[in-house]
């Protein structure tokens, strides 16, 4: 009788917790490209990415559609001769970029049903771009270029916007922040259309300084940063919230180009969190890791690029309201029960973007090895939160990687460390303290937590 009520709660043990996992899945697409095709852009609804790879002579050339949905890809090049660049998709499918040449030559343009079509320049201006536009196509912006030729001097960038195929470029502000230098420009658009971002060039400020623009007036993203910090600039924004309510990217410390700055993540980079509502700059520069702020979602949650030196990175994220920054590799194999080797890669890498609803992720591990994430629910601490609490409820035991220590939770009595095809290597009767895993060789562990009564609860970490 008595075993037959210890199968019994052992049943109800594991369906509980097999129920908690269920609460949230994901899926995964990985895209392999012999040629270096990196994807960077996202439509709003997720449907769609655009990318592009580059040549030895650093063009940007075979701009590339990833239907989402059906993992198809479609190379929107004419010719193999082809030069130029899809940057961001419409949710309709409308691709924007730059057609026949590259930054001086190329014409800014966008690829619609099966054709390349391009967008006026001003007057004296040969060349430009477009980086971003609304989810209903009907919004373009990016930049125009003016160049008399020479080598890399002597350009001047301006920022531009096409509404319905009409150009408009901007007057920048000059009497602030001294002389206007050369490079200017927009990166992104707000899904409704009415703020922009990207960077500005003065004398006084560095060479590329982040801004957005909202009903005629430019704001210095991070200006308080000169009073507070003598060795600090923030320097570039990576990407933005589709509402725009959120702008991250990085800062950078004056010393860049002193060796004893080397530490094997560019520690002198650091991450940022602007909000353009309330305008505060949040910045971490005593906790979490070194790097660049890569990616936001409308929710805040911020995905972080480690280190900042391209391509390889790992990737952390960091969810409003919680002090500690993840790594996604584990938090999405924790909360999603999916496992990045899934993808045949060992981490995300980078992460470049998200849809509107939070659910669909793009990103790269390495140039040319894409991964798309499908999500049941959004990532947000609301959710996250309520999910850990039932599983720990439930289960009564969990653990999960911090640094080089593994963490339990519950009424544990012992753990062991195997690895997938059951190789026991670690046998630990717990007592309360985190358990020491710096002596483990990276890949995938399986963790047994067993309570006194004999119950297991398993779960899969993975060490970087």
């Amino acid at each position: 009788m008595k075993k037959q009520l210890l199968t019994l709660a052992l049943c109800i043990s594991t369906s509980c917790l097999i129920d908690a996992n269920a609460q949230k899945s994901a899926t995964g697409y990985a895209h392999q490209s012999i040629d270096g095709v990196t994807f960077f852009g996202i439509s709003d609804n997720g449907l769609w990415a655009v990318g592009n790879c580059q040549n030895s002579d650093g063009e940007e050339k075979n701009p590339t559609l990833w239907n989402l949905t059906n993992n198809e890809l479609t190379v929107l090049a004419p010719n193999e001769d082809f030069i130029g660049c899809l940057k961001d998709i419409s949710d309709n499918g409308i691709a924007v970029g730059r057609m026949n040449g590259d930054f001086f030559s190329g014409i800014p343009a966008y690829y619609k049903e099966g054709e390349w079509y391009a967008l006026p320049l001003p007057a004296e201006y040969n060349a430009g771009c477009v980086t971003s536009l609304t989810p209903d196509g009907r919004v373009m912006v990016g930049f125009v270029v003016k160049y008399p030729g020479g080598g890399m001097t002597g350009f001047e960038t301006v920022p531009a916007k096409w509404t319905d195929g009409a150009i408009e470029i901007f007057d920048v502000p000059t009497n602030k922040y001294g002389d206007k230098n050369m490079n200017d420009k927009f990166t992104h658009v707000s899904s409704d259309g009415n703020k922009m971002a990207g960077h500005l060039s003065f004398s006084i400020l560095p060479d590329v300084t982040p801004f957005y623009y909202e009903n005629g007036e430019w704001t210095h993203i991070g200006s308080d940063i000169y009073n507070r910090y003598d060795d600090m600039s923030v320097l570039e924004i990576m990407n933005t919230s589709h509402d725009m309510k959120w702008v991250t990217g990085h800062i950078e410390y004056d010393t860049y180009h002193e060796s004893d700055q080397w530490d094997g993540q560019w520690s002198i980079f650091r991450h940022f969190v602007y909000n353009t509502e309330t305008k505060d700059l949040i910045l971490d520069l005593e906790s979490g890791p070194s790097g660049m702020g890569v990616a936001i979602t409308n929710e805040g949650v911020q995905f972080i690029g480690c280190p900042h030196n391209y391509p390889w990175r790992q990737s952390y994220l960091k969810i409003p309201g919680e002090d500690e920054y993840q790594s996604m590799t584990q938090y999405i194999n924790d909360a999603y029960n999916y496992d990045v080797t899934d993808l045949g890669y060992t981490e995300f890498g980078t992460v470049m973007g998200s849809s509107e609803d939070g659910k669909t992720l793009i990103g790269f591990y390495s140039p040319g090895n894409n991964w798309c994430l499908h999500l049941s629910e959004p990532i947000q601490a609301e959710e996250t939160d309520a999910i850990r609490t039932t599983n720990v409820k439930q289960a009564n035991m969990n653990a999960f990687v911090y640094g080089k220590r593994l963490i339990v939770n519950g009424d544990v009595e012992k753990v062991q460390i195997s690895t997938p095809s059951g190789h026991l290597i670690k046998d630990v009767n717990y007592s309360g303290e985190s358990i020491d895993i710096s002596s483990l060789e990276k890949g995938v562990y399986i963790i047994a937590l067993i309570n006194k009564d004999k119950q297991n609860a398993n779960s899969k970490i993975i060490i970087r």
